[in-house]
């Protein structure tokens, strides 16, 4: 697949050679019918569902949390999958779509590493990490689960070959932050413990908002503020640490679970406050408006898939603003100085610039689809953008009324040694300090009988 941000472009090629052949797009996940003529793939709909479709077309299921692993039963009629109990959290089920393509959950584990049907398609046979070690389990269709192995460290599964042979990877997976401060002449790494990942920058360069998503950030992460300067990171509380306050007294948190909600909470001596959730259901992105009360976020209702919405902290309910096909592209201050605009992306990728208060009409910036907007320079006249699928990854100032980009600078850390993705970026709006997130995997394949 040809990844894009959630999903990618399937393709499809002959072993005897050739160009491959794209057959579908936003794609996250596809396995072939046992014959190897029919495609089942699991996709992103431009609304945000997420659905399952064998053969191409024919939709089978659909829901609003993310499919991983999907697999076709060894007869062709069952199909298996991991579906994400929530947007935001590492709790994940086993689902079975039976013959009559009704849906079976079965169980509920933290991270997930490979999912695959014995041979006689009597079991699916499943991963997950659990304190630093990964258990391998089966479980069959009426819900039976039994622990098959266990394993230090992290592993995943792979596939299985007709005689049982499984194929695995040890994986030395690691997330962590590169950054460099106000007036530093290198970057420096700032990763707390194995899974850090950076979500905002105060507007002086000098302290950083991160979260470990990792084994040490536990099964709801962890929130932490550090100095840009490498001192060391203070834990605020469970959950993803998402926007610094205006006034930098606290940080706006998304905490995961079955009622995921919008904690407030002060970086130092004070009492957290859950921002009252109305009818949202989950949580992607939040962030500040410049007067300290006012917020902006991507959730979804129970009968709306995520959208923007608009909140008083201080006891109003979430508005919906902007059209229903856009969201926050990431946390960090995608609100402009003057609180009137609001940076987006709409479901296709185009960004868009839309009225706070919900008038006038969206501005589509004239750049490729591939930016991913970061925050605004301090005059509001441009966005800073970067290409999230690039390696480095390439930052520029964009004018937010005629699209002309002016390159700012690449990112890629000195060690490149098994790096596969850059993400998360953020900047000061003067462009002296940033920071971004690293992922980097080496793996060791082996075959477990």
């Amino acid at each position: 697949m040809k990844e894009t941000e959630v999903g990618g472009t399937l393709a499809v090629a002959s072993l005897s050679g050739g160009a491959p052949r794209e057959v579908a797009d936003d794609v996250v996940a596809a396995d072939w019918s046992p014959d190897g003529k029919t495609l089942a793939l699991a996709r992103r709909t431009s609304s945000g569902e997420y659905q399952i479709e064998y053969p191409p077309g024919k939709i089978l299921y659909s829901g609003p949390t993310r499919i991983r692993d999907l697999r076709v039963s060894p007869d062709g009629t069952m199909l298996a999958f991991r579906l994400r109990e929530a947007r935001l959290g590492k709790a994940f089920a086993v689902a079975i779509l039976d013959s009559n393509h009704r849906l079976h959950k079965l169980g509920d584990w933290n991270n997930a590493k490979g999912l695959v049907w014995t041979p006689d398609g009597a079991k699916v046979l499943f991963a997950s990490n659990e304190n630093g070690s990964t258990a391998l389990r089966s479980v069959t269709p009426s819900g039976r689960v039994e622990v098959i192995g266990r394993f230090d460290g992290f592993v995943k599964l792979h596939d299985i070959a007709p005689n049982g042979e499984l194929l695995m990877t040890r994986d030395d997976y690691r997330e962590g932050i590169m950054a460099r401060a106000p007036g530093a002449d290198h970057e420096r790494d700032l990763s707390w413990f194995d899974g850090s990942g950076a979500s905002d920058i105060s507007p002086d360069g000098t302290l950083l908002l991160m979260s470990e998503f990792g084994e040490a950030g536990g099964a709801k992460y962890s929130a932490y503020v550090r100095p840009m300067n490498g001192d060391p990171a203070v834990r605020l509380g469970d959950g993803y640490g998402v926007a610094l306050s205006p006034d930098l007294t606290s940080a706006l948190v998304i905490v995961p679970g079955t009622t995921p909600h919008l904690a407030i909470v002060p970086l130092g001596a004070g009492e957290t406050r859950t921002v009252p959730r109305g009818n949202i259901e989950d949580y992607e992105f939040a962030s500040w408006l410049p007067d300290g009360h006012t917020i902006v976020f991507t959730g979804r209702t129970a009968n709306t898939p995520m959208r923007v919405y608009l909140q008083d902290t201080r006891g109003g309910v979430p508005v919906a603003i902007g059209p229903p096909d856009v969201r926050l592209a990431q946390s960090s201050r995608p609100v402009s100085p003057d609180g009137k605009r609001l940076v987006v992306r709409r479901d296709d990728g185009a960004i868009l610039i839309v009225s706070t208060d919900g008038s006038g009409t969206p501005h589509v910036l004239p750049i490729d689809k591939r930016y991913r907007p970061i925050t605004w320079s301090p005059d509001g006249r441009e966005l800073f953008v970067y290409g999230e699928a690039e390696i480095p990854a390439k930052i520029y100032r964009v004018n937010v009324e005629n699209g002309t980009l002016t390159f700012v600078r690449d990112l890629m850390p000195a060690d490149a040694a098994g790096v596969y993705r850059l993400l998360d970026v953020v900047i000061t709006p003067d462009g002296r300090a940033y920071a971004y997130g690293v992922l980097r995997n080496l793996s060791t394949l082996f075959l477990r009988q």
